[in-house]
């Protein structure tokens, strides 16, 4: 037996011949948390990303949106909970029933206090937006929020571009339309384009963010002139003429 200090005084003399690991713990043997509460791994791991995201996101509105204040104390509260509950026998499900009756209030806290906080943000654009707004368009602001590089097409619905789009019963627009230019006032129904090729992504990364104009939906001034006199009968009885089209802009 010997006194704590005596033991590394001895161990001190052999010093240059321990390996030294400079580095993070490497636990072969201890990888990850097992839990039979899946609900706490799961929700712990959407809240750490929400968090991080969100907080990426205020400070670029608080940059765009000068009037915009920063919710400091709601992020510090939020992540107090989201670490308490990182506590090594809640993750893993080793703590008592009533620990999870608390992790389930916190996260219904948590969810409806971020949910707030996107509002906040996104009323914020808006009403930047609409000082902005003009007939060149609407901004939309784009955001990566993964902490990696992404590759992914946006869909953005025609109604978010042009409020005045009226849609059918069935809730799909109405379909886009070409006008001829001659006093007929001829409408003619338009296919809308394919997707883009798979080569056209264009990949973004971590923490990506602009802010695109887009025009709203409009008429192109085309003209249009029969070049067959054939018709051909479709099967909802409608007739179609060959056509060739050119572009007036």
């Amino acid at each position: 037996w010997s006194r704590v200090e005596n033991f590394f005084e001895e161990l001190n003399k052999y010093s240059e011949r321990f390996p030294i690991w400079d580095d993070e713990l490497y636990l072969e043997n201890h990888r990850g948390c097992f839990s039979n509460h899946s609900d706490v791994k799961r929700n712990n791991r959407k809240f750490e990303n929400v968090l991080i995201s969100l907080e990426i996101l205020a400070v670029l509105t608080s940059l765009i949106t000068p009037n915009f204040s920063y919710p400091s104390e709601q992020f510090e509260e939020l992540w107090k909970i989201t670490l308490k509950n990182q506590f090594h026998d809640v993750i893993p499900g080793s703590s008592i029933p009533e620990v999870y009756d608390d992790c389930w209030d916190d996260w219904k806290l948590q969810d409806s206090s971020i949910s707030n906080m996107i509002k906040t943000i996104g009323s914020n654009f808006s009403s930047q937006n609409n000082e902005r707004k003009s007939q060149s368009g609407r901004e939309f602001f784009l955001f990566n929020s993964l902490p990696w590089e992404r590759t992914s097409r946006l869909f953005i619905p025609a109604t978010d571009v042009d409020l005045a789009t009226s849609e059918e019963i069935d809730w799909k627009p109405n379909p886009a339309k070409l006008l001829s230019l001659n006093s007929e006032n001829l409408e003619f129904y338009c296919q809308p384009v394919s997707k883009e090729d798979e080569s056209w992504k264009d990949s973004k990364p971590a923490g990506w963010w602009t802010i695109i104009t887009l025009k709203p939906l409009s008429i192109t001034p085309v003209k249009l002139v029969l070049i067959d006199e054939i018709t051909i009968q479709s099967e909802n009885k409608a007739l179609q003429n060959i056509i060739s089209m050119e572009l007036h802009t």
